[in-house]
């Protein structure tokens, strides 16, 4: 997980033990403390 932007943030999910590429979860900053998701990456 981490910034991609200033604006937008990324987690990377994957279940424990497996290989295959994660599901990435994007969320962007609403307002000064807010979050919103954005968008869902699938592989």
């Amino acid at each position: 997980m981490g910034y991609e932007h200033p604006q937008r943030f990324v987690f990377s999910i994957r279940q424990a033990g497996e290989d295959e590429e994660p599901v990435e979860l994007v969320l962007h900053r609403q307002g000064l403390f807010g979050w919103q998701i954005a968008e869902l990456r699938l592989p």
